[in-house]
């Protein structure tokens, strides 16, 4: 039987506190388990690291984002020598925040937000979504062809009338914390007359702020993270946070966002299955419900009770999806009315808000 080719990683930090906590605690200790992965080097300097991706040929350069641009600098050299992934970690220090959303537009880039206190507790919270991003970045298409992420929608229509009927609609997204690309794939494409659209996705809670921002400023959607009391408004996008359930309710014909940190169900905090269960109970009919992706099942049942609520379900095919398993199990449970590629998404919202 052949053996599975390792993903190779080259590690670029400029701290040497960092780089040690980093490799040590984070990629070595914690991630040992995971047999797929092979730590080829560490380097500090940038300009060393770029020969480094010559001569070892990593398949993923987890970058550690660094102080006075230096880290937009190298991510900006690496897209014209060579196409790489890169995951890059941030502390999320309100500079770091800017820089980061800058960088999603250099290169393939996958961020995971750390606490800034260096400690193994720190790294035990984001080692899986480390390896998650990590496989990733080591799976997407490189080069040119990355720019598929931008591709229009073709045989759709661009614009859709705000009409009274879309304002009783909700969008209802579930989503892994790989799935950040495709979010913002979907987003991009849409105008602001859609229905308000609600996200729960796996992802650390320091990277929602950044997230909502970037999506914000680069889409035509009002996007925010989502607060107890919010009232869901046409035009606006609403990211739940990294740790606290997310679940929709309907009072005096006005869906509204509640938060809770109860305790995890059963394998994380938000839940998809109980965000789209209330989003089933409150819109029924009236919502159209997409799981990107999740964690462990978390998200199939739900999709399924949306379904049955009379409600239009998309999940993402084989294809699309970074890891099929859940799209997959969503699919065998005949949970989904529709199994779409991921550049169809936004033209099956505007058609379906239309009618």
């Amino acid at each position: 039987m052949p053996v599975k080719k390792k993903i190779k990683i080259l590690i670029v930090n400029d701290s040497a506190v960092s780089r040690y906590l980093v490799t040590r605690y984070l990629l070595i200790d914690l991630l040992s388990e995971a047999k797929d992965i092979e730590i080829v080097d560490t380097v500090q300097d940038p300009k060393i690291a770029i020969e480094k991706i010559s001569v070892l040929g990593p398949d993923v350069v987890i970058l550690d984002i660094m102080p006075i641009m230096e880290g937009l600098s190298f991510l900006k050299k690496l897209k014209k020598t060579c196409s790489v992934p890169v995951v890059m970690l941030s502390t999320l220090t309100p500079y770091e925040s800017v820089a980061a959303v800058k960088a999603w537009d250099l290169t393939s880039v996958e961020f995971v937000f750390r606490n800034a206190a260096h400690s193994r507790n720190s790294a035990l919270d984001i080692s899986d979504e480390i390896i998650r991003k990590v496989r990733l970045a080591a799976g997407t298409v490189k080069g040119s062809e990355s720019d598929a992420w931008y591709s229009d929608v073709s045989g759709f229509p661009s614009s859709v009338e705000k009409k009274g009927r879309a304002q009783e609609k909700i969008i209802a997204i579930g989503a892994a914390a790989g799935s950040t690309q495709a979010i913002r794939k979907i987003l991009l494409e849409l105008p602001s007359s859609v229905p308000g659209i609600v996200i729960t996705q796996h992802i650390h809670s320091h990277g929602v702020p950044a997230l909502a921002e970037h999506l914000n400023t680069y889409s035509q959607l009002s996007v925010k993270e989502a607060r107890t009391g919010d009232k869901i408004q046409s035009g606006s996008a609403y990211l739940s946070p990294g740790d606290r359930h997310l679940t929709v309710s309907k009072k005096d014909s006005q869906y509204c966002i509640s938060l809770e940190k109860s305790v995890q169900m059963p394998h994380t905090r938000p839940s998809i299955d109980k965000f789209f269960t209330s989003v089933a109970a409150h819109a029924g009919e009236n919502a159209i419900g997409i799981l990107l992706g999740g964690a462990e099942n978390d998200g199939a049942m739900g999709l399924l009770k949306m379904k049955k609520a009379g409600a239009l379900t998309i999940t993402l095919g084989e294809e699309d999806s970074m890891d099929f398993g859940l799209p997959n199990l969503a699919i065998n449970l005949d949970a989904a009315v529709m199994i779409a590629q991921l550049h169809e998404i936004p033209g099956l919202i505007l058609q379906n808000i239309s009618t």
